[in-house]
């Protein structure tokens, strides 16, 4: 038995040769027109800081609508 450790570096060679891994057709796939518009995708694409700071924008925008 082989007690040689595989690196990083050989296993993403391994994993990826022989395919045709496309990186391209994954981010493709995750951004499809329904999800572009949905709560969950933008909160994915914003994480919880860029949440909220858009649900703080939108608050303040609200009450500087109800004043004017």
């Amino acid at each position: 038995m082989g007690d040689k450790k595989e690196t990083a570096k050989e296993r993403r060679k391994r994993l990826t040769n022989g395919s045709n891994y496309d990186m391209t057709a994954e981010r493709k796939e995750s951004y499809s027109n329904e999800d572009l518009f949905s709560l969950g995708h933008l909160v994915n694409k914003l994480g919880w800081k860029g949440t909220g700071v858009l649900t703080i924008a939108l608050i303040v925008a609200y009450i500087l609508y109800t004043l004017i």
